[in-house]
């Protein structure tokens, strides 16, 4: 009699799950100034709370398996039409629908580094092979030539992070043009859209082959519902509507969304204090020896440890001791030596970072 592991595929358990161990602790241990996942650390709007208030009752009911309301909304917001809107359970269910709809065994992913980790396990899973692109030294810009020459016959998707996480560089039409010519699936995903207003979805009717990914997780404050969505062309969306799962977005993730859009007022206020912040930080940081800041365009820093003083495990290790999170960015894919990303935070949030962080490197 075979074992109930015979059945399992190779190609997933060799797929790394997406676990961070720092968002377990955080959820274990209340109390932690959250500097590490590139949430909204101002929550939703509250016409957002009072719209799950008013239809709590409603939660005995199925959600409109088409969001029509949802997606003529968004469009309106993107400035497209409601046939170029698909929204999935946050961007990481739309990254492993693009995986499924047109990636097969052996096709070849562009990839430059670094890059949001998902899109590397979920392209185990879709057994598609990825082309690491590292970012050029030493201002982490998008190496284009490089890229450009990596496409080949087997190449059938490049991605582009704009703002990139964790570098919070952005792309521009002229920059990925010649990729966007070859015909090849070029991503964009833009979940930190809202804090640069850059972007590439304003090209969609142009390329056929150009998919824009965002998502409420970050600037709406809506990390906890997952809820995203994508902008491409309509038959793109036609097509990759047959990979979606019915009511797989909850009702109060819609209503939220719905409420959160309506409200642009209280989004702009948080985004503008959140760039005010996140350029205070920069400032400060630039004043530390032992630290390299990176010009920003979302609402986090990459930060490189120059001094061989101190190492990021370190500093990341003494600011937890003091309630405080930050990411560990230490040779990654496309990173070379120790790195720190810094979430930024409410403004007592920031100084209080910046003042323990000042006690770290003076010891």
């Amino acid at each position: 009699m075979p074992s109930i592991t015979d059945y399992f595929k190779p190609h997933i358990l060799k797929a790394k799950k997406y676990r961070p161990t720092v968002f377990m602790l955080a959820e274990r241990e209340p109390g932690f100034i959250r500097m590490m996942a590139n949430e909204s650390n101002y929550g939703p709007s509250p016409k957002v709370i009072e719209a799950i208030k008013e239809h709590l009752n409603e939660l005995n009911r199925y959600p409109d398996p088409g969001y029509l309301e949802l997606k003529e909304k968004i469009a309106q917001y993107a400035n497209l039409k409601l046939e170029n809107v698909l929204v999935g359970a946050g961007s990481f269910e739309l990254i492993d629908m693009l995986y499924r709809g047109f990636i097969d065994p052996g096709d070849k992913v562009i990839l430059p580094t670094p890059i949001y980790s998902p899109y590397l396990s979920r392209l185990e899973i879709a057994q598609g092979e990825p082309i690491l692109i590292p970012m050029k030294e030493p201002d982490l810009d998008w190496d284009m030539d490089k890229i450009v020459e990596s496409i080949d016959e087997k190449t059938k998707m490049a991605v582009f992070i704009s703002p990139n996480n964790p570098t919070g560089k952005v792309v521009s039409k002229d920059m990925i043009k010649p990729v966007l010519d070859t015909g090849i699936i070029t991503v964009v995903d833009e979940a930190y859209y809202e804090y640069c207003r850059k972007t590439m979805a304003k090209y969609i009717n142009e390329y056929e082959n150009l998919i824009v990914l965002r998502t409420f997780s970050k600037a709406f404050g809506l990390s906890g519902l997952r809820i995203g969505y994508m902008l491409a062309d309509e038959k793109v969306v036609d097509y990759l509507e047959h990979l979606e799962l019915t009511f797989h977005i909850n009702r109060l993730a819609v209503i939220a969304a719905m409420a959160a859009l309506d409200n642009l007022e209280y989004l702009n206020k948080v985004v503008d204090e959140t760039v005010r912040e996140r350029e205070k930080i920069f400032k400060e940081l630039s004043k530390m020896p032992a630290l390299k800041p990176y010009p920003s365009n979302a609402n986090f820093i990459l930060v490189k440890i120059v001094s061989d003083k101190y190492s990021a495990q370190y500093i990341q290790e003494q600011l937890k001791a003091k309630k405080i999170l930050v990411r560990n960015y230490s040779n990654v894919p496309g990173l070379k030596g120790d790195y720190l990303r810094i979430t930024v935070g409410r403004p007592k949030e920031n100084e209080r970072f910046l003042e323990e962080l000042r006690k770290i490197l003076s010891e």
